[in-house]
C-alpha cells in the first residue's frame, strides 16, 4: 500500500524513506539503516559480519518481515527470495529492547500519544513471530518516554497532519522508529483500544490522561507445520487464565491449518484484567504452551 503526504506527495511506504527521514530529523531515534539493492553485496556484508543483523524488505507493513541474520549462519534460499522480493533491502544492527506500536494523532508537527502497545515475541527460524500485545500503564515510565521522545518528530520529518502509526524499540530511557506510517494503526489495535475503554487514534485524547482503565490484548498461537488439526491440548485450561476475555479465532477439528505469513495466526485470544502482573503473567503462561505446542497435527 502507498501511503502518500498529499501537501506534498511524498511517498513514506518505504523503509528507505523512513529511516533516512529519522536519521535527518533526529539521529538519536535512528537504527542506523543501510540500504542494499545487490544481492551479492549484501551476503559480503553478513558474512564479513560479527555482530546479528535485522533485514527487511523495503517494501512491506507487517512487523513480521523482519529476518535475524547471525554471525557464521547463511539465509535459507527461500528467505532470501522473500526478502528481495520487493526489490531493495534495508539493514541494521540487531538493537536490544522490546518492541511497542505507539500510535496518535498529529497536530500542527506534534504527535499526541492516543494508546500504545508492548509486543511480545517468540524465536521462529530466521524470524521474531508477534504472539501478543498488552498495552503499558498510561502512567508507566514507558509511557511517558514515547510521548517525550516521539512528541517533535513528525515536525522535523514534515508529516502531514492525522493519525501516525509507528514500530519502535524502546530499551532503557532509549528509543529507535523502526518504522512508520501516516495513518490508522491496522487490525487489531483499534479494536483493542475498544476493549480497553479507549478512544486510541479516534480522538486526540493523550494516552497518559487515561486513570484505572487496567490492561488489554491478545495471544495469538502459530502452528509449527502444516497439518489437518485434530485437536487442542487442554483449550478449556488455556481459557481458564484469569485475563482471558473471549475467543477470536478458534480452528474447527479437521481444518488443515498451516504457518502462513509471520503475522498470521491459528488460534488467537483476547485478554483484559485490571491487573499488570496478572495479565502478563498469561501472556507468559501461553508462551510457555505455544513453545510446548497447542495444535495436534496429522499429516494427511
Amino acid at each position: 500500500m502507498t501511503v502518500t503526504d498529499p501537501a506534498d506527495g511524498r511517498d513514506w511506504s518505504g523503509k528507505a524513506a523512513q529511516a533516512e527521514a529519522v536519521a535527518a530529523a533526529d539521529p538519536s531515534l535512528a537504527l542506523g539503516v543501510r540500504v542494499y539493492d545487490d544481492p551479492e553485496e549484501l551476503a559480503v556484508r553478513l558474512g564479513e559480519s560479527r555482530l546479528t543483523t535485522v533485514l527487511r524488505p523495503e517494501f512491506t507493513e507487517d512487523m513480521g518481515s523482519a529476518v535475524f541474520h547471525r554471525p557464521d549462519t547463511v539465509l535459507a534460499p527461500a528467505v532470501t527470495e522473500e526478502l528481495w522480493a520487493a526489490g531493495r533491502v534495508v539493514a541494521h544492527t540487531f538493537r536490544p529492547g522490546v518492541p511497542h506500536f505507539a500510535n496518535g494523532t498529529v497536530r500542527d508537527g506534534l504527535f499526541v500519544l492516543t494508546d500504545c502497545w508492548r509486543c511480545f515475541t517468540l524465536p521462529e527460524r530466521e524470524h521474531w513471530a508477534l504472539t501478543s500485545v498488552i498495552n503499558p500503564a498510561p502512567e508507566s515510565a514507558t509511557t511517558r518516554l514515547l510521548a517525550r521522545r516521539l512528541r517533535e518528530l513528525p515536525g522535523a520529518i514534515g508529516l502531514p497532519d492525522g493519525p501516525l502509526h509507528l514500530e519502535v524499540v524502546v530499551d532503557a530511557n532509549e528509543v529507535a522508529v523502526v518504522k512508520f506510517l501516516p495513518r490508522v494503526a491496522a487490525y487489531p489495535l483499534p479494536e483493542l483500544c475498544a476493549l480497553l475503554g479507549v478512544e486510541g487514534q479516534a480522538s486526540d485524547r493523550p494516552y497518559d490522561s487515561y486513570r484505572d482503565i487496567g490492561f488489554a490484548g491478545d495471544y495469538s498461537f502459530r502452528v509449527p507445520h502444516p497439518g489437518r488439526l485434530t485437536g487442542i491440548e487442554d483449550l478449556p485450561g488455556l481459557r481458564e487464565r484469569p485475563s482471558f476475555a473471549a475467543d477470536e479465532l478458534i480452528p474447527e477439528p479437521g481444518e488443515w491449518l498451516e504457518p502462513g505469513a509471520n503475522e498470521s495466526a491459528q488460534m488467537t485470544f483476547l485478554l483484559r484484567h485490571s491487573d499488570e502482573f496478572t495479565i502478563h503473567a498469561d501472556v507468559e503462561h501461553y508462551q510457555h504452551r505455544h513453545r510446548q505446542g497447542v495444535f495436534r497435527l496429522a499429516t494427511s
